[in-house]
C-alpha cells in the first residue's frame, strides 16, 4: 500500500538514516543493547476515534535504560551484581503510513518516517532483562492486545517485552494506569497483590516469552487479560546452571481497568507459554468463558475458577489453541472442538461440552477464540471477526433475465442472528470450483434478510440466455463476507417474462 513498509526506529536514537536503504546509524548515547526484528503481527484498532483503524506494532528493539515500570527490590538488587534491564518500544502508526503529512517536529528529525507515528509514540515497555535470549529474548514477542477499557470508544493498548510487567497504554502513548515515581505504573507483578485463592509463590511474577489475549470470564464482564508468566527463581533457570528451588510457571490474569489479579491468579503451569497467546472461550457449554491455554510441556488446559480439565497432548507448544466447529468427518459436528498443534507437527482435536451452532457456540466463540482474537489478526477485543456461514439449500428459478435464488438463511456471526445484506455474482457456463473474484457482480434486488435458519429468497437480474454458475455470499454490518454458496442455472432462450412484481419472500 501506498507510505508502506515503515521502518520502526526510535526517531530520539537515530543520528542518521539513509532514505533509500533506510540503514539507521544510532546515536552515541543511545545505549542500543539488541533488535533488528519484528516478531509479532501487528495489531489493528481505532486509538484516535476518528472511526479508522491504527496499526499498533511491537518490535524486538531493545535499549538499556532505567526501565519504565516499578521493579521489585529484590529484581534490582539482582541486576546490579551484573544483569542489564531497560525497555523495548511499541509502536502505533496511521493507516497512511509514511505517506502521513509531517510537521515541524518530524521533519526535522533524520528519522525520514517518523511522520507515520502518532503523537507520542513510540512508547518504552519495560523489560526486566536485556537480550535474555537470541531474537525471542528481547524486545518484544508479543503482539499488542487491544480494547476499549473505559467506554469511549477508541482503544486502549496492552503491551508486553520479552520479560517484564504488562503495560497498558491510552491513544497518545500516556499510562492508562498513570504515574509512580516518575515510571508507568503498569499491572501487578508482586506476592502481596497476588489472588486471595492463587496457588503461587514464586514471585515476583513477570509475562515472559508468551503473547497477550483479553477476555471476559463472566457473560458482559469487565474484560481480563491474560498472559503466560514465570516468577523469579523460574527466571533464574533460564540464565543460571541447575534448576531453581520453588521455580514457579505461571498464568497471570489481571483486570487491566485497575492493574490487580483475578481472585484465583496467577495460577501454576508446567511450562513457559512460547509464542503462543492463551485463549478465551466456553469450552464446558456452561456459558462462560475458560481461559485455555498450551504450555511447552506438552498439555492444553481449560481453567476457571473452580480448577482445570487437562490434556496431556506430548510435545512443545509454540502455538495458540483455538476452539471452533471442526467437520471432520465433513458433517457439522453437534459440538465444537478444541484443537491444539505441537512443534513436532501434530494436530489434536478435542471434543467440548458446548453445542456447534446457534446461541450457545457465538456466546463461546465471542470473546478471544483462536490466535489474533479474529480471522483478521486485529488483536482486538472489540474487532468484529466473525463471518456468516454461508446460505445453504439452494434454488434457482429463472424467470426471463430474472433468477428468483431461494435458499437457507445465515446469521450474522456464522449461523446466529441475521445477515445485514446478500451480495451474487455469476459466471458463465458450469464450474464446479467457481471463484468470487473471477465472478461478474449480480443486481439484488433490495431485500431484508430473514433470520439465521428461516426460508429466504433474493431476485436477481441481468441474465441472458444459457447456462450460468450463480454465487451468493451474506455479510455483516462489519462487512464479513461468507465464503460463497453456488449453484447452476439454465436460462432459456426467449423464457418466461420477467416478473412484476418481483414474488414475494418466502420466509
Amino acid at each position: 500500500m501506498e507510505g508502506w513498509p515503515v521502518i520502526l526506529r526510535d526517531p530520539a536514537k537515530v543520528a542518521a538514516m539513509n532514505e533509500t536503504t533506510r540503514r539507521v546509524t544510532y546515536t552515541p548515547d543511545s545505549n542500543w543493547a539488541a533488535g533488528t526484528k519484528a516478531l509479532c503481527t501487528p495489531s489493528l484498532g481505532d486509538l484516535d476515534g476518528d472511526g479508522g483503524l491504527e496499526v499498533v506494532a511491537s518490535v524486538n528493539e531493545e535499549y538499556e535504560e532505567t526501565p519504565n515500570a516499578e521493579l521489585d527490590d529484590l529484581v534490582q538488587q539482582l541486576l546490579d551484581l551484573g544483569g542489564r534491564s531497560g525497555n523495548t518500544r511499541v509502536y502505533a502508526l496511521r493507516a497512511e503510513g509514511a505517506a502521513s503529512s509531517g510537521n515541524g517536529g518530524t521533519d526535522a528529525t533524520p528519522h525520514t518516517q517518523d511522520q507515520a507515528y502518532l503523537p507520542g509514540w513510540p512508547v518504552p515497555v519495560a523489560a526486566v532483562v536485556l537480550d535474555l535470549l537470541p531474537t525471542a529474548g528481547s524486545g518484544s514477542d508479543s503482539s499488542p492486545a487491544l480494547a476499549d477499557l473505559d467506554g469511549n470508544a477508541t482503544s486502549e493498548v496492552c503491551a508486553v517485552s520479552h520479560l517484564g510487567p504488562v503495560d497498558v497504554l491510552r491513544s497518545d502513548g500516556q499510562p492508562f494506569l498513570g504515574w509512580e515515581g516518575g515510571v508507568h505504573r503498569t499491572l501487578k507483578t508482586g506476592q502481596s497483590d497476588f489472588g486471595d485463592d492463587t496457588n503461587c509463590g514464586d514471585d515476583p511474577s513477570f509475562a515472559a516469552f508468551c503473547g497477550l489475549s483479553l477476555g471476559a470470564l463472566t457473560p458482559g464482564g469487565i474484560p481480563v487479560l491474560a498472559a503466560g508468566s514465570a516468577g523469579l527463581d523460574r527466571m533464574l533457570d533460564i540464565v543460571l546452571p541447575g534448576r531453581q528451588i520453588g521455580a514457579e510457571d505461571h498464568l497471570g490474569l489481571w483486570t487491566p481497568a485497575d492493574g490487580n489479579y483475578v481472585d484465583w491468579a496467577p495460577r501454576q503451569v508446567n511450562d513457559l507459554q512460547f509464542f503462543g497467546a492463551p485463549i478465551f472461550g466456553d469450552a464446558t457449554g456452561d456459558g462462560a468463558a475458560e481461559v485455555i491455554r498450551a504450555t511447552a510441556h506438552g498439555d492444553l488446559a481449560v481453567m476457571n475458577a473452580q480448577g482445570q480439565d487437562l490434556h496431556h497432548t506430548g510435545g512443545w507448544h509454540m502455538a495458540s489453541p483455538a476452539l471452533g466447529r471442526v467437520p471432520l468427518t465433513g458433517e457439522a459436528p453437534s459440538s465444537l472442538g478444541l484443537v491444539s498443534f505441537t512443534r513436532e507437527g501434530f494436530l489434536r482435536v478435542y471434543p467440548t461440552q458446548t453445542p456447534s451452532g446457534g446461541d450457545a457456540a457465538r456466546r463461546a466463540l465471542s470473546q478471544w477464540p483462536e490466535a489474533g482474537h479474529d480471522a483478521h489478526n486485529t488483536h482486538n477485543l472489540d474487532a468484529d471477526g466473525e463471518r456468516p456461514y454461508p446460505p445453504s439449500n439452494l434454488a434457482a428459478i429463472p424467470m426471463g433475465s430474472r433468477v428468483i435464488l431461494r435458499f437457507t438463511a445465515t446469521g450474522d456471526d456464522r449461523d446466529y442472528g441475521t445477515a445485514s445484506r446478500y451480495a451474487a455474482r455469476r459466471t458463465g457456463g458450469a464450474v464446479a470450483d467457481p471463484r468470487w473474484a473471477d465472478a461478474a457482480p449480480v443486481a439484488v434486488s433490495p431485500h431484508a434478510p430473514a433470520q439465521a435458519g428461516m426460508e429466504d429468497a433474493v431476485t436477481l437480474s441481468g441474465f441472458t440466455p444459457g447456462t450460468h454458475t450463480i454465487l451468493l455470499r451474506a455479510y455483516d454490518e462489519a462487512g464479513n463476507g461468507s465464503p460463497p454458496a453456488s449453484i447452476v442455472v439454465s436460462v432459456p432462450g426467449g423464457g418466461l417474462p420477467d416478473p412484476d412484481p418481483a414474488p414475494p419472500k418466502d420466509r
